[in-house]
């Protein structure tokens, strides 16, 4: 199982790390933030891969995690729902 994550702060930082120690090695973990010290300290933390695009993310994920603060969450919503898989 894929799963990817939009947004790497406190919230999908900590939602992420609830996954992979629920699934345990079970999934394949991507993910995404525009602010690069937070995506990279987020791989650091808990693994996964750091994607350099959204369409990289969220490209054959099983499920996508919006974790971005409400004020972007409309443009990053609509650059995700252009790689979604129907």
């Amino acid at each position: 199982m894929i799963i990817s994550v939009i947004g790497t702060g406190n919230m999908g930082k900590a939602l992420a790390m609830g996954f992979t120690s629920r699934f345990e090695g079970n999934i394949e973990l991507k993910l995404f933030d525009v602010y690069e010290p937070s995506l990279k300290a987020a791989v650091e933390s808990i693994g996964g891969t750091a994607c350099g695009s959204i369409e990289e993310c969220v490209k054959d994920a099983d499920y996508v995690l919006m974790a971005v603060k409400p004020i972007n969450f409309d443009e990053a919503l609509t650059d995700v729902a252009k790689y979604l898989k129907s």
